[in-house]
C-alpha cells in the first residue's frame, strides 16, 4: 500500500511538473510570437511610412519639376518674346535710322545745293553789282565837268597844294561835284599828288563819314581842274 502510494505520488508530480514544462513551453512561444508581431507592426509601419514619405517626395519632385518646367517654358517664351519684340524695335530701328540718315543726306544736298545756288547767286549779284558800279562809274567819269578855273591860262600851269590857295580850294570844289557831297559839308582827308605832274588824288567825306571816296583829279589846260575817276571806299583809311 504505502508503495502504491509512493507511486501515485510520483506520478501526479511527473504530471505536475509536464504540465508546468508544457504552460512554460506555451508562455514562452506566446511571448515569442508577440514579440515577432510587435517587431513585424513596428517595421511594416516603418516601411509603410518610408513609402509614404518616399511618395510623398516623388511627387513633390515631380510637381517640382513639373513647376520648373512651366518657369522655364514661361521664361522661354517671355525670352522669345522679348527677343521678338527687341528684334522687331532693332528693326524699326535700324529702319527709322535709315530714314533719318536719308533724309539727313537728302537734307544736306538740298542745303548744299541751295547753299551753292545762294553762293552764285551772290557771286553773280556781287560782280553784276561791281559791273554796274564800274559801268555807272565809267559813265560818270565821262560826264564829270571841269571847273572852270579863274587862275591865268597863259603859260604852263604848276599845282600847289597851300591850303587856302586857289587850287586848294578848285579842286576841292572838283571833288564835291564829282561825289554830289556838299562842299561845306565835306571833309578833305588827303590832297596830294595822284602820279602825275597834272594829276591830284583827294580822300574825302561828309561830316558824318558815312561816306568815303578817293577821286582822281586832272588839270586840263586852259580849262581847270576835271574829275577823272571816282572810287567809294568802304572805310577811311585815315581816319
Amino acid at each position: 500500500m504505502s508503495e502504491s502510494k509512493n507511486n501515485s505520488r510520483q506520478e501526479r508530480m511527473k504530471e505536475k511538473r509536464k504540465k508546468k514544462t508544457v504552460v512554460s513551453a506555451a508562455i514562452v512561444l506566446v511571448a515569442v510570437l508577440l514579440l515577432f508581431w510587435v517587431a513585424g507592426s513596428l517595421t511594416g509601419g516603418n516601411e509603410q511610412q518610408a513609402g509614404d514619405q518616399s511618395a510623398s517626395g516623388t511627387e513633390e519632385t515631380q510637381s517640382g519639376n513639373e513647376s520648373s518646367g512651366s518657369e522655364n517654358e514661361s521664361e522661354g517664351e517671355s525670352s522669345q518674346n522679348e527677343s521678338s519684340t527687341d528684334k522687331d524695335s532693332s528693326g524699326e530701328n535700324e529702319s527709322s535710322s535709315d530714314k533719318d540718315s536719308s533724309e539727313d543726306e537728302k537734307s544736306s544736298d538740298e542745303g548744299s545745293s541751295s547753299d551753292e545756288e545762294k553762293t552764285s547767286g551772290d557771286e553773280s549779284d556781287k560782280d553784276a553789282s561791281s559791273e554796274e558800279e564800274q559801268k555807272e562809274n565809267s559813265e560818270e567819269d565821262g560826264q564829270f565837268d571841269v571847273v572852270e578855273t579863274e587862275q591865268d591860262t597863259s603859260g604852263s600851269h604848276r599845282v600847289t597844294y597851300d591850303r587856302g590857295s586857289q587850287d586848294w580850294n578848285e579842286i576841292l570844289q572838283a571833288a564835291a561835284n564829282a561825289t554830289g557831297l556838299n562842299q561845306s559839308d565835306m571833309i578833305a582827308w588827303r590832297v596830294e599828288n595822284g602820279g602825275g605832274p597834272q594829276l591830284v588824288n583827294t580822300v574825302v567825306s561828309d561830316s558824318q563819314q558815312n561816306s568815303v571816296y578817293r577821286v582822281l583829279i586832272e588839270w586840263q589846260e586852259g580849262q581847270g581842274y576835271k574829275p577823272i575817276e571816282k572810287e567809294v571806299l568802304e572805310n577811311n583809311p585815315y581816319d
